[in-house]
């Protein structure tokens, strides 16, 4: 009897074996997550980039792989690049020995326990408790540094700047940090992620501390993706970045409003609103702002670019924006004026009439002065007498006071055009007032001599 209990005990286990093994499985893969939530080290990076098939460290978030605005990984594969060149291995691999000899001689970083030996993590401004890496001791050349920083000055030069880079390093010699920077800028504005990621995986692993304090140049990364034309996987990785980056938010901020150019541009050339607009990506990454952190600086960007776009659904998305977008009236009264000289700059009356529309609909009075003296002076600019003279009179009708340059030019051009000055257009230059003069002037006397 025995027995055959024994025999049936042990047919239950090994019936239940498999269901124990994926328990165990789900538990250490629960494990992971939470053991790898944090940033990854400068040598994860470097190690991660170097598996084939992906970008590589500084083209994927790691520490956002649980943020649904990053996407699943899918959407990224069709941007990996091929295999890194042997060069590149052996001077990562040359790397890590370096930083090997340096961890295990002690000389790491951070405040000791209270136990003592033991290295802290120093919490970043992103509230997310990191390890400080001791970074290898890489001594400058500045002859080098200085050369590399000139090519960079010249947007021409930044090829052979590259294939520079690129020598040097096979030869372990850097430039500083902020001329890595400087370098992975001019790549993004060329859309060149294969050479942000060589730069970055470079940096990762020499300055692994500055590194990381610049995002691991992951918003460089969103910007190279708009400029080669994948907008929606640019503004997820603006939008990941945003929410996990709270010290950053208004450099990445500043950094997006470039990819949104070039998705008005995008849609305006497209046909605007039709199918697949990439405006949705960009009106997407302004509503993540504001629901976060009630910034409204991505939306007045938006707005702008929009107001300024010849489309006409963009005009009208436009019109909407403030009524989707709470509070953004005063956001855009502080792009008024800057948007008025850069109308002017373009010659484009049609945009300082959309926004008298705007300071006319929105009861902005305190704005419209400066936009009719802008529009004042974009007609005196053209020579257009009969222009000028009706937004002069529309100003006298409505109590718009105008400036005193704006009317100086009005006076100049009637006398340019050879045309008699209306009085009311004299007085207006000279400040002068007659009916506040016959308030002022003094009675004469109720008796005479």
């Amino acid at each position: 009897m025995s027995q055959s209990l024994l025999k049936a005990a042990v047919c239950v286990v090994r019936a239940a074996r498999p269901r124990i093994g994926d328990a165990f499985s789900a538990s250490v893969r629960q494990s992971c997550r939470v053991a790898t939530s944090g940033s990854p080290t400068g040598c994860e990076r470097v190690q991660s980039a170097m598996r084939p098939g992906r970008i590589g460290a500084s083209s994927q978030v790691a520490c956002l792989h649980t943020d649904p605005w990053r996407g699943d990984d899918s959407a990224n594969a069709t941007e990996t690049d091929d295999a890194r060149p042997d060069a590149f291995d052996s001077l990562i691999q040359r790397l890590h020995r370096r930083r090997g000899r340096m961890n295990d001689s002690g000389a790491t970083r951070g405040r000791p326990d209270n136990d003592g030996g033991a290295t802290r993590g120093r919490p970043d401004n992103d509230g997310g408790a990191v390890r400080d890496h001791p970074e290898v001791k890489v001594e400058v050349d500045e002859a080098y540094d200085t050369q590399l920083s000139m090519m960079l000055a010249d947007a021409a030069l930044l090829g052979g700047a590259t294939v520079l880079f690129r020598e040097s390093c096979a030869r372990d010699v850097y430039p500083s940090f902020e001329t890595m920077q400087r370098l992975v800028v001019s790549h993004s504005k060329q859309g060149a992620l294969h050479e942000i990621d060589f730069v970055g995986s470079v940096c990762s692993a020499i300055y692994p501390a500055k590194h990381r304090r610049a995002l691991a140049f992951q918003h460089y990364v969103a910007e190279a993706h708009g400029h080669n034309g994948r907008f929606a996987q640019s503004m997820r990785l603006f939008g990941a970045l945003y929410r996990r980056h709270v010290a950053s938010r208004g450099k990445i901020a500043n950094l997006s409003k470039f990819v949104m150019a070039k998705i008005v541009r995008a849609s305006e050339s497209s046909g605007g609103g039709e199918g697949d607009d990439p405006v949705d990506h960009a009106l997407a990454f302004a509503e993540l702002c504001r629901v976060c952190s009630g910034s409204l600086r991505p939306a007045s960007n938006l707005w702008k670019l929009l107001l300024l776009s010849r489309h006409p659904s963009h005009r009208q998305l436009a019109d909407r924006l403030p009524d989707d977008f709470p509070g953004l009236h005063e956001a855009i009264c502080e792009k008024l004026r800057p948007l008025c000289d850069e109308v002017l700059a373009q010659n484009r009356a049609d945009v300082l009439y959309r926004l008298v529309s705007v300071v006319e609909h929105r009861k902005m009075a305190d704005h419209k002065p400066m936009v009719f003296n802008g529009l004042m002076q974009l007609y005196c600019d053209n020579s257009d007498l009969e222009g000028a003279a009706e937004v002069f009179w529309y100003a006298q009708k409505n109590n718009i006071r105008l400036s005193a340059d704006a009317v100086k030019s009005l006076v100049n051009l009637y006398y340019v055009m050879q045309k008699s000055v209306p009085i009311e257009v004299l007085q207006q230059k000279y400040n002068y007032h007659p009916a506040a003069e016959s308030a002022t002037k003094s009675k004469p006397p109720g008796f005479s001599f």
